[in-house]
C-alpha cells in the first residue's frame, strides 16, 4: 500500500507541473502535448524506478550480529528478550483492507481492459461496413455518425461522417488536414498508450486526469498547425467548424483521436483559435517554465516506499510463546574482586551507566507485565501484523522499584516505544546485591511486541528461568561436560570478537548469489562453544533461518570467527553464546 500512496502523490505533482509547463510551451508556440504526455511518463516511470531499486539493490550486513561485548560493535551474548507473542484469531483489519484493495485494483483493471477491447472490436467491426472513398486525394471510410476521427493504431485510417462527406469542399478540406496532422504526429497511438496505463491504475485519480488533459492538447496541437499552415482569414470559418463538430458529432471515442473530442474541451479550443498573439511571451514562458520544473524536482525527490526516510526496523521472526527472560545488565559486570563493597547506597544515577553488582535484580510480578504487554500493544500495529523490539534503560533502587525509565534503542515505532516505557513502569524487581548488600543499578531490557503465526499448544505463559549473562553462579562446571551441548555457563568477563571485519567480509562472500539476486534473506541463530583457549569448538544451529542454504552458509560465517576467551573471576572458562547471522537485502 505504501507504493500506491507513493505512486498517487508523484502523479499528483507531475500532472501539477503539467500546468504551468503547458501554458510556457503555448507561449512559445510549441506542442502543449509535451507537458502532458511527459507529466504522464513521469508520473509513472518515477515509482516504477523507485520500486526497482529495491527489488534490485542488495548487500550481506553485519549490522545486528550482536551487541555489548567489548571491543566488537554491535556483538551481545544473545538472550530472548522480553516479548509478547500474540496469536491472531484473525485476519488483521489492514490485511485485509489490503486484499480488498488488490483484489478491487485487478477487478478493475480487467472491467476496463475488456471494455476498451469490446469498443475496439465493435469499431473495427462497424468499419467493415463503412464505404472507402478518395476524397482530396485521401482514402477515407465514410461513415453515417462516427468521426471525423483516426482508427487503427499501426495503419491509421481517417474516418469521416456521412454529413461531412456532404458539406461544403473548404469545410472538408480543414477537417481532413486536421486529421491527416492527427496521422503524422501518430496521435492514435500515444492516447492509446495513455488510455491503457490509466486502466492498468485505475486508483491513480492524477493520471485520469492527466489523460483528459492529454486529450485536449493532442486536439490544440493539432489546430495550432492546421491554422499555422493556413491563411489568417480561415480562423473565425474553423472555430464555426469545430462548434459545428460539437454539436453533430455525439458519440466520444475514448481510446481514438478524434476532431471532434469531448465537448467540454471546445471551449478552450476556440479560444486558442480566434485569440490574438500573446505579450511578452518568453518572459511569461520563463516564470511558468521555473514553476514546473520546481515541481518535477519535487515529484522527483519524494522518499520512495523503501522507507529510506524512516529508522530501519529488525523485523524479528514471530515466536509462539511470552517470554519474560532473567535480565542482562547494561553491561557485563566487572569480577568479584573489581567490585568495590558497598557501604552507602548511591544515588540515581543522571543517565544509564554500569553499576557494579554481584547478582542481578528479578523481576517479581511476571504474570502483571505478561497481561500488560498484551493490553498495551497498539491495536492498529498488532492487527497490521507490525511488531518490534524496543531496549530499555531501568533505574532501580535498592529496594527494587524502579524509579526513572529511558528508551535505549528505539523499535522504529514510537507508538511501540511508549507502549514498552509503560510496561517498564509498572515492573517490581527484587534489588540487586553487591557483595550480599542491596545496590540501585541501571540495567538494560528489551522488550518485543510480535505476532505470532502458530498458536500454541497450551495457553500458559513462559517464565524463562535462563540466568542473566552476567550473573555469577557458584563455580564453573567441567569444561568436558560444557561442550556436550548448549547450555547457561556462568562468566564475569565476556568473550571478545576480534576479527569483525573478517566476519563482514565473510558475510558477504557466502551470501548464496541466487538468493541475494532474489532478494531472499534470512537469520540464523549460531550457538558457539568458545573453549578457555578462545578456541571455536562447536558450532550448531539453534533457530533455522527457515533456509538450508542460508544456515549452511552461516555455519561458514560462524567458523571464520576468532575470540579472546571468557573469563570468571579472572581465569578463562569455557562458555556458550549465541550470535544471530544475518543476511539481508537493503
Amino acid at each position: 500500500m505504501s507504493w500506491v500512496y507513493y505512486s498517487l502523490l508523484v502523479a499528483a505533482l507531475t500532472v501539477l507541473a503539467a500546468i504551468p509547463l503547458e501554458r510556457s510551451l503555448a507561449l512559445l508556440g510549441r506542442p502543449i502535448r509535451v507537458a502532458w504526455g511527459g507529466a504522464m511518463l513521469a508520473g509513472l516511470a518515477i515509482p516504477a524506478a523507485g520500486l526497482a531499486l529495491v527489488a534490485l539493490g542488495g548487500t550481506a550486513s553485519v549490522a545486528g550480529l550482536v551487541e555489548g561485548v567489548p571491543g566488537a560493535a554491535g556483538m551481545v551474548v544473545a538472550l530472548s528478550p522480553l516479548a509478547v507473542g500474540m496469536t491472531p484469531t484473525a485476519t488483521g483489519f489492514f490485511e485485509r483492507v489490503e486484499i480488498l484493495f488488490l483484489s478491487a485494483w485487478f477487478g478493475s483493471s480487467v472491467i476496463l481492459l475488456g471494455m476498451l477491447l469490446a469498443s475496439r472490436v465493435s469499431l473495427v467491426r462497424d468499419a467493415a461496413r463503412w464505404l472507402e472513398r478518395s476524397l482530396d486525394g485521401e482514402r477515407v471510410l465514410v461513415s453515417e455518425k462516427v468521426g471525423p476521427a483516426v482508427l487503427g493504431l499501426v495503419r491509421p485510417r481517417i474516418v469521416l461522417p456521412a454529413w461531412v462527406v456532404d458539406g461544403s469542399p473548404e469545410s472538408r478540406s480543414l477537417i481532413l488536414a486536421h486529421e491527416r496532422e492527427h496521422v503524422r504526429a501518430k496521435d492514435p497511438l500515444l492516447v492509446f498508450a495513455a488510455v491503457v496505463a490509466c486502466a492498468l491504475l485505475p486508483w491513480n485519480a492524477p493520471l485520469w486526469w492527466g489523460l483528459r488533459r492529454l486529450r485536449i492538447a493532442v486536439e490544440m496541437d493539432c489546430d495550432h498547425r492546421v491554422l499555422r499552415s493556413s491563411s489568417p482569414g480561415v480562423r473565425r470559418r474553423y472555430g464555426r467548424l469545430l462548434l459545428e463538430v460539437g454539436r453533430r458529432s455525439p458519440r466520444y471515442l475514448p481510446s481514438m483521436a478524434a476532431f471532434s473530442e469531448a465537448r467540454s474541451s471546445l471551449s478552450r479550443r476556440v479560444l486558442q483559435v480566434v485569440a490574438p498573439p500573446p505579450r511578452h511571451a518568453f518572459r511569461r514562458a520563463s516564470v511558468l517554465s521555473g514553476f514546473g520544473a520546481a515541481l518535477l524536482t519535487a515529484a522527483c525527490l519524494v522518499p520512495g516506499p523503501d522507507g529510506s526516510s524512516e529508522q530501519p526496523t529488525e523485523v524479528e521472526e514471530p515466536r509462539p510463546a511470552i517470554a519474560i527472560p532473567a535480565l542482562p545488565a547494561s553491561a557485563a559486570p566487572p569480577t568479584v574482586e573489581q567490585a568495590p563493597a558497598v557501604e552507602q547506597a548511591p544515588a540515581p544515577r543522571k543517565a544509564p551507566e554500569f553499576t557494579p553488582f554481584t547478582k542481578g535484580p528479578g523481576i517479581l510480578n511476571p504474570s502483571e507485565v505478561v497481561a500488560l504487554l498484551e493490553r498495551e500493544y497498539p491495536p492498529m500495529l498488532r492487527d497490521a501484523g507490525i511488531g518490534g523490539t524496543t531496549h530499555v534503560h531501568l533505574f532501580i533502587t535498592e529496594k527494587g522499584v524502579v524509579t526513572d525509565t529511558r528508551i535505549g534503542a528505539s523499535s522504529g515505532h514510537a507508538a511501540l516505544d511508549e507502549a514498552a516505557l509503560r510496561v517498564a513502569g509498572v515492573m517490581r524487581f527484587s534489588p540487586a546485591l553487591n557483595r550480599e548488600q542491596p545496590v540501585p543499578v541501571w540495567i538494560s531490557l528489551p522488550i518485543a511486541f510480535r505476532v505470532d503465526t502458530e498458536q500454541r499448544e497450551t495457553d500458559g505463559t513462559a517464565v524463562a528461568s535462563e540466568p542473566a549473562a552476567g550473573e555469577i553462579a557458584a563455580s564453573p562446571r567441567d569444561q568436558t561436560e560444557l561442550s556436550a551441548a548448549p547450555t547457561f555457563t556462568p562468566f564475569t568477563a565476556a568473550p571478545k570478537m576480534t576479527n569483525v571485519e573478517d566476519v563482514r567480509q565473510a558475510l558477504e562472500r557466502e551470501y548464496p548469489p541466487l538468493l541475494r539476486d532474489a532478494g531472499i534473506g534470512g537469520r540464523a541463530l549460531v550457538a558457539f562453544f568458545i573453549a578457555a583457549s578462545g578456541e571455536v569448538e562447536r558450532v550448531l544451529i539453534k533457530e533455522s533461518s527457515g533456509s538450508e542454504v542460508l544456515d549452511e552458509a552461516a555455519l561458514r560465517v560462524a567458523a571464520t570467527m576468532v575470540f579472546e576467551p571468557a573469563s570468571y573471576r579472572g581465569e578463562s572458562v569455557g562458555v556458550w553464546i549465541s550470535l544471530p547471522v544475518i543476511f539481508e537485502v537493503h
